[in-house]
């Protein structure tokens, strides 16, 4: 089961339409798998885990949403690279994997 679900990222950006319900879903599967190869986890790793599912939860949505808002090819605004949340919260979880002593 995903960690988050279309109706908990919807409720995030404040959706309540089904007309970008694809594109959120293709964002969402993404986010999720972004979060587990970057990390070289699994969602069984991350699954239970005090405090690492909610940051994972967090990673999951802020990237997916990240990706919906600016989703459109060409901007007057400059692109950016991964937002310094998503990286200070991915690196938490690894700090939780490296200094775990069980």
């Amino acid at each position: 089961m995903a960690l988050v679900t279309l109706t908990e990222l919807k409720d995030h950006l404040y959706i309540d339409h089904n007309d970008d319900d694809g594109i959120l879903t293709v964002y969402l599967n993404t986010a999720h798998s972004y979060l587990y190869e970057s990390l070289g986890l699994s969602e069984s790793d991350i699954s239970g885990v005090a405090n690492v599912e909610d940051l994972a939860k967090a990673v999951i949505t802020l990237r997916a949403s990240h990706w919906f808002n600016y989703r459109l090819p060409v901007s007057d605004k400059s692109m950016s690279e991964v937002p310094y949340t998503i990286t200070a919260l991915m690196n938490l979880i690894l700090y939780h994997y490296e200094n775990d002593d069980s």
